[in-house]
């Protein structure tokens, strides 16, 4: 969730965002007194850099972010996420409802930091930061929702692309029947049905093997 700044707009255009700026976040300044601040401003780039960041920073904490995964039996991913295969996976199917993760993009692996310009009008240009990982997390396979003003909100979505529930391997058996007892709920309300599967190790290799039970 990190990016820096370009600077590669002509300096009329940066006066006049910095003015619009300070419009909003200090309304009590006269024009006069906006003109000697932009100024200021831009003559001070160490300055400008920190408001740079602060701005990313509160930027990024506004948002709000689901994270999911094309990679159902990574095993690094049961460990890291899932209470050490303990835990379970969703299985969604988008083209059953293609609106209910309408802000859903792939996530960019790099070695470098995405670059924003600052001084640019566009709506959720700092979504960016939260679009791009370093390569070393490629294995992921991520993709992301990014909500603007969304942080600390619920990601809704059609229960109908709810299709599937994964067990990991050493999920416990009281909770394997908890999900079991959801799922037959979930038919006795009339909703979609939902297939239950379970991964286990493979007898002779470092890998997950996914299996439909009933």
């Amino acid at each position: 969730m990190r990016a820096y700044f370009t600077d590669s707009v002509p300096k009329e255009k940066k006066r006049y965002f910095l003015d619009q700026l300070l419009k909003i976040r200090t309304p009590q300044l006269t024009e006069k007194d906006r003109v000697l601040e932009v100024k200021k401003l831009l003559d001070n780039p160490e300055k400008l850099r920190t408001i740079h960041k602060l701005t990313l920073d509160e930027a990024v904490d506004s948002f709000g972010v689901s994270c999911l995964s094309t990679a159902p039996c990574n095993i690094l991913m049961w460990s890291h996420y899932a209470n050490h295969h303990r835990g379970i996976a969703f299985q969604f199917n988008f083209a059953i409802d293609i609106f209910s993760f309408k802000w859903l993009q792939p996530v960019s692996y790099s070695n470098d930091f995405p670059g924003i310009e600052y001084f640019e009008r566009r709506d959720n240009k700092y979504s960016i930061a939260l679009l791009t990982k370093h390569h070393g997390w490629e294995y992921e396979k991520e993709w992301r929702i990014v909500k603007p003003n969304g942080a600390g909100t619920y990601q809704d979505f059609n229960s109908k692309i709810l299709t599937g529930v994964i067990l990991g391997c050493r999920i416990d058996r009281k909770d394997e029947d908890k999900i079991r007892t959801m799922i037959e709920q979930r038919k006795e309300q009339g909703l979609s049905s939902v297939k239950l599967y379970k991964l286990r190790q493979h007898e002779s290799r470092y890998k997950l093997v996914i299996k439909h039970v009933e």
